[in-house]
């Protein structure tokens, strides 16, 4: 027997129902996380994830009451200096990047031309 017999007997052997394609697409890995689905998506979930953040930064705060510093400058003797420096870093991290931006932004069709 020829190859293309084996492949159209093969195929005539299977019978296709609609249903079981029907379920198969319906149980599809990609049909299984539909956007509404994500949990950051729910109404509320950004005020949650602020009040948590929140609270463990006070905790990691407060912690700092909690052990002995071995510091060289005075001013890591301060309660939360690392919490604060590390803030007003990012906050001139963030700064220092739009004023970056205006010098290194180009036109919207610069890589076009």
């Amino acid at each position: 027997m020829s190859e293309d017999k084996k492949a159209s007997t093969t195929e005539e052997k299977i019978p296709e129902s609609t249903e079981a394609t029907e379920s198969a697409k319906s149980t599809s890995p990609t049909d299984e996380h539909d956007e509404s689905s994500y949990w950051l998506d729910q109404p509320g979930r950004g005020n949650q994830i602020f009040w948590v953040l929140s609270v463990i930064c006070g905790l990691l705060v407060g912690a700092d009451l909690l052990y002995h510093k071995h510091t060289h400058f005075s001013m890591e003797k301060w309660f939360g200096f690392y919490g604060f420096y590390g803030f007003i870093s990012c906050v001139a991290l963030v700064v220092a990047a739009k004023q970056m931006r205006k010098v290194l932004m180009r036109e919207e069709d610069y890589y076009d031309r």
